[in-house]
């Protein structure tokens, strides 16, 4: 479950189990020993708001992860001391040693050469675009390659894996049988359904679709702390098409965040006069003041107009409807 992870322990202060970790995989995983002021009444306000229903797992990664806790980070703290790690640094790098591979930055497919057999249709080449260049790749057998086919699910079952704003808000439209997977988590008093997150920066909502400039800048001499809500389970069911034959334009992405009533849970905010932050917060900047939350009219308006989708499309290639268990697509060989 693990064979990922790189658990590093560098005596932090917060709790952890061990054997709840990978020690052996490619990205590293330590618990954060470092946290900025302001996050302390934040969380202590966390835990004194929800102390009534949950108490703080001793580690969130255990199966037990309702309640409040510090999340890990993505630091090689070992070999490569203070750098990120990630896929690039984990998998990609030790791969380019190998001489059969090859990778091309800043290509794009255009075509995928299909040969109609008596029983079977088969992937022969693919043509991509390099530096406005056009090249062809033969594919020989067992490799293979990105592509797209005509089926009825390839396009209509997009998913995000979670939403966020002040308000979560989610629709109908599944499969009945992931509906029900759904509907029983949510229903569950041991799903965590709603992730609350604070980050210690400004979101600008208004830009979520570029990440360069999803965090804004505080005013000088201001300091700024953003409560995220993350609905883990949305009922969204969207739609990705493209919208002619050229594959350099991009497709057409309704997340469907609108499409059917609003089932709204709001946010208390029990933890805006808690003790721990009384004296420490002067001012709510999202969503503006001048949006009342004791009116339901505009917060079902902020709630349509703000709620995010948090980048992980998924679906529109459902598994065992359009591709395999391996992610071969179905009727076709070579993809």
């Amino acid at each position: 479950m693990f064979k990922h992870e790189f658990f590093e322990e560098l005596g932090s202060q917060h709790s952890y189990d061990k054997n709840s970790h990978g020690r052996s995989g490619a990205i590293h995983t330590p618990i954060p020993n470092y946290r900025c002021e302001v996050e302390t009444p934040w969380l202590e306000a966390y835990q004194e708001v929800l102390s009534t229903t949950n108490s703080s797992p001793r580690d969130a990664w255990s199966g037990d992860y309702t309640g409040v806790y510090t999340s890990l980070c993505t630091v090689d703290q070992s070999s490569a001391k203070g750098t990120r790690s990630y896929a690039v640094t984990g998998y990609l790098v030790p791969a380019l040693k190998r001489s059969n591979l090859k990778v091309l930055a800043e290509s794009q497919v255009t075509h995928v050469i299909l040969q109609q057999g008596s029983q079977t249709v088969k992937a022969t080449d693919v043509e991509f675009l390099k530096n406005g260049q056009t090249y062809n790749c033969p594919l020989s057998s067992g490799q293979s390659s990105m592509g797209f086919a005509s089926y009825p699910s390839i396009a209509t079952n997009s998913e995000v894996d979670h939403t966020a704003s002040l308000i979560s808000s989610n629709n109908t439209g599944l499969d009945p049988k992931q509906a029900k997977i759904e509907v029983d988590r949510l229903r569950s008093p041991n799903s965590a359904c709603i992730h609350l997150y604070g980050v210690a920066a400004t979101f600008n909502l208004d830009q979520g679709h570029d990440c360069s400039k999803y965090f804004a800048p505080p005013p000088p001499g201001a300091r700024r702390f953003t409560m995220g809500v993350s609905l883990q389970y949305p009922f969204l069911r969207g739609t990705v098409r493209i919208k002619s034959s050229n594959t350099l334009e991009h497709p057409d992405i309704d997340p469907a965040r609108s499409s059917s009533p609003l089932r709204r849970r709001e946010v208390r905010r029990q933890m805006l006069p808690s003790s721990t932050t009384q004296g420490k917060v002067t001012k709510r900047q999202i969503p503006p003041p001048s949006v009342d939350l004791n009116d339901q009219a505009q917060v079902e308006n902020y709630v349509r107009t703000h709620t995010k989708i948090e980048f992980h499309l998924i679906g529109t290639a459902t598994t065992g409807k359009v591709v395999d268990d391996r992610l071969r697509v179905k009727g076709l060989k070579g993809i």
